[in-house]
């Protein structure tokens, strides 16, 4: 099956910022493709933040990589743990771009775009002060880092 976003484009959420990665590939219009199912539940998901509110972003890490899919040189060397979502293809950490929202709002807006999509029991966030970790790993986790 085949997901293709509404707003977001790899670019946005490859660590290098690059078109293509295992999971997703831009297409002609440079919106994020993919076939792959829990990349395709992120971005449901993250498509629904941005109907909301077009100033969603993906975080950049304290070395300036889009803080989405890492390979594992990038997560190693962000200090990610070894077995990350973020190198699975289904994870971001997000935030209101220009607004200090708290970690615990962003988490209750994203929680009823996941239950739009039936998802509320399907993901792991973190909570980081002004941003959050998503991801849509199939099962629920919470934690504050």
């Amino acid at each position: 099956m085949l997901y293709r976003s509404k707003h977001w484009s790899v670019k946005e959420w490859d660590c290098y910022g690059r078109s293509r990665n295992e999971y997703a590939w831009d297409d002609e219009t440079e919106h994020l493709c993919t076939d792959n199912e829990k990349t395709a539940n992120l971005f449901r998901i993250l498509d629904m933040l941005r109907d909301w509110d077009p100033r969603w972003r993906v975080n950049l890490t304290y070395k300036g990589w889009n803080s989405g899919y890492r390979d594992e040189y990038v997560n190693s060397a962000c200090s990610g743990v070894w077995d990350s979502y973020h190198k699975k293809g289904c994870a971001a950490d997000i935030h209101i771009g220009g607004q200090d929202d708290l970690d615990t709002e962003l988490a209750k807006t994203v929680m009823v775009a996941a239950e739009a999509w039936g998802l509320q029991d399907k993901l792991g966030i973190g909570l980081y002060g002004d941003w959050i970790h998503i991801d849509t790993r199939g099962y629920t986790s919470r934690w504050r880092g």
